[in-house]
């Protein structure tokens, strides 16, 4: 633009504004700059840098140089010696044309004085920015437009993504080298052509087509995202799965266009595919873990309910066997030990999978607890420890499953014992604390390592034993704790301050929403006391395991029962119509038959359809009891059974 055009641009403007070259020549000066320097229109000729104080020329040309070189306003400092005397400015600077061969740059400077500068500022840059944007646009608009559309052609060729643009059409108007090996057109080919026909998109499961993105985007001007699942097919049928963005090209409030950028992810479906695939495999690994775990039980059980059976006709027999008493309380103890170790393991898995089935029903937890004192007082004054009990005599009611409640407490416990040696203390003690009911377990124990606390809950984590493991067990009981707590809404928690410092436990349960003053009818969640039957019973047992068959059946003629004897599921059935019994004890894994066809079968024959029939299984799982109740069992039974279930079993009637 020729230098009359622009003084006549700054001329209007209010602020003082020069024109100089990058070497500091005044080229046009405005009314408010004559008037801020003290000049007439006759000074304008020459050098800024005659203004400027000598000492500071060569600061100023230095700035005016870095002027003529930014399209952003620079700020300099000025001291100028004008007929008014020295002057304290503050500029603003940016290049206005820039340098050419054989022409300096011309540089557009704003004067401020200090007071003036600081007043003005916002006022001032947003006026001369519009100054600077319109100037920029009237000489450079053709010039940037040229120079940014083979910019951006460079760019978008040289980027690693596929990049196709269209006109406002939906044409295409430019390909990249690496749409081009995708698509399988060439720029020239695809020149002019309706993106459709270039940019074919298919679902990757149905094969459906998949709208264009790029009509989204010049219909509705926003960014639009191809959905998840997306191939691409080329011009010679070839696929390949792709992930894309279109963007609408807007100048000046006008859809010009639309760009799409689009890349291959093949490599990163595969990998998902694989993820997928181990995580399928991982699900069924765990679901056959948890299979095994439910058949391992099973397996333990079996040969856990003729040595059981067998004690309990021991202990039965004492009189007669008195140099057996000490074998028999060792092979007792270690069969509730096995039974425990089985139980503990299933109880973990089923909590894992969310299986473990809790039935709510008003309890009351000081009852409980002191029950289990009760059980766990001897054991502790065997092993010369200290036991301390303080429990409140008034009920605290809270809706819990009493049973696992009862093996909550029973592994705190449990626990104690093992870790607190002889001449050690243990003391329990029950509260109301706000809206829960609290247990604390404390005990001079070993203690435990602050390293160890955060995973105490996780199963199979234990303390550092030495190779005697003289405290045993899986690691489950505190796992199983934390589990039950947290299926009755409550929390768990361990502290210690160290290796031999002891430990101590608390469980938090949530209150029943309304107190009962008295303790519930039932605080340990079992029916009447057991004891043997007032009747005796005509009892057919179906058990394929023949040592349980046998002392299971001989348990039951020593308790005063006619015991008949099927191995298989077709012989109970026969059996049972010959002798029309009058309690079935049933496994459920026979041969022949298993035992849920057996029950469902006697439920069908006027004979047995009213008998009372009992589920005795090494199958102990939730789903299992389940199923045995759909098919017509009245109670289930886990092996080993001890004597009071089975005098408890012998009491069962007919569910209705």
């Amino acid at each position: 633009m020729p230098i009359d055009d622009y003084k006549r641009i700054i001329a209007l403007l209010p602020e003082a504004t020069l024109i100089v070259s990058g070497s500091g020549m005044l080229l046009a000066v405005n009314g408010p700059a004559l008037k801020l320097l003290d000049l007439n229109k006759g000074q304008v000729a020459g050098s800024l840098l005659d203004l400027v104080e000598e000492v500071l020329r060569e600061e100023t040309l230095a700035y005016l140089q870095r002027c003529a070189r930014s399209k952003q306003a620079l700020v300099g400092a000025f001291r100028l010696a004008t007929n008014a005397g020295i002057q304290a400015l503050t500029a603003k600077g940016a290049v206005l044309d820039p340098r050419t061969e054989g022409r300096e740059a011309s540089v557009l400077l704003r004067l401020f004085t200090r007071d003036e500068a600081n007043a003005r500022f916002q006022s001032l840059k947003d006026q001369i920015d519009q100054l600077n944007m319109e100037v920029a646009r009237r000489r450079r608009a053709e010039y940037e437009h040229r120079e940014q559309t083979r910019w951006l052609e460079v760019t978008l060729s040289s980027i690693g993504d596929a990049v196709i643009t269209v006109d406002a059409q939906n044409r295409v108007s430019f390909m990249n080298p690496v749409a081009e090996v995708m698509t399988g057109w060439t720029q020239d080919e695809a020149l002019g052509e309706s993106l459709e026909r270039v940019f074919v998109i298919v679902n990757e499961y149905t094969g459906e087509p998949v709208p264009n993105p790029s009509e989204r985007a010049l219909r509705e001007r926003t960014i639009v995202e191809l959905a998840n699942h997306t191939v691409l097919i080329d011009k010679a049928g070839g696929r390949v799965a792709i992930e894309d963005t279109a963007a609408p090209i807007i100048l000046e409030d006008e859809i010009r266009g639309a760009i799409l950028v689009f890349h291959d992810v093949s490599d990163r479906r595969v990998l998902e595919r694989q993820l997928m695939e181990r995580a399928e495999h991982l699900e069924l690994a765990n679901r056959r873990k948890n299979e095994f775990l439910a058949m391992l039980a099973h397996e333990l059980r079996s040969p856990l309910a003729p040595i059981s059976n067998a004690v309990e006709i021991m202990r039965m027999q004492s009189d007669q066997l008195l140099t057996f008493a000490g074998p028999q309380k060792v092979i007792a103890r270690q069969v509730q030990h096995l039974k425990r170790l089985v139980d503990d393991m299933l109880d973990v898995s089923r909590i894992t999978r969310g299986k473990m089935n809790i039935v709510h029903e008003d309890s009351d937890f000081a009852a409980l607890a002191g029950l289990s004192c009760s059980d766990f007082r001897a054991q502790f004054e065997r092993a010369g420890i200290r036991f301390d009990v303080a429990i409140p005599a008034n009920a605290i009611a809270i809706q819990a499953d009493p049973d696992r409640i009862t093996q909550v407490l029973h592994n705190l416990l449990s626990n104690a014992l093992k870790f607190t040696p002889t001449g050690g203390a243990v003391s329990v003690s029950v509260a109301v604390e706000g809206q829960f009911a609290v247990l604390h377990v404390a005990d001079t124990g070993s203690g435990i390592e602050e390293a160890e606390l955060p995973d105490l809950f996780d199963p199979f984590t234990q303390a550092a034993q030495t190779l005697d493991r003289s405290t045993g067990g899986l690691g489950l009981g505190l796992s199983l704790v934390k589990g039950i707590v947290g299926l009755h809404g409550g929390r768990v928690s361990a502290r210690s301050e160290g290796a031999g410092k002891g430990s101590t436990f608390t469980v938090w349960l949530p209150l029943a929403e309304r107190a009962t003053q008295t303790a519930p009818a039932s605080a340990t969640g079992s029916g009447k006391s057991p004891g043997s039957s007032e009747t005796a019973h005509r009892v057919l047992l179906i058990e394929d395991e023949k040592d349980t068959a046998a002392t299971m059946q001989q348990l039951l003629d020593l308790l005063g029962h006619e015991v008949h004897l099927a191995h298989t599921g077709p012989e109970g059935l026969k059996k049972a119509m010959a002798i029309a019994p009058t309690l079935i004890i049933c496994d459920i894994g026979l041969p022949g038959l298993d035992g849920f066809a057996v029950a469902q079968r006697l439920r069908q024959s006027a004979t047995t359809e009213s008998t009372p029939l009992v589920a005795l299984t090494g199958y102990g799982d939730g789903d299992v009891i389940q199923r045995a109740r759909d098919a017509g069992f009245d109670h289930h039974v886990t092996k080993p059974a001890s004597l009071e279930d089975i005098r408890q079993l012998l009491t069962v009637k007919r569910r209705r």
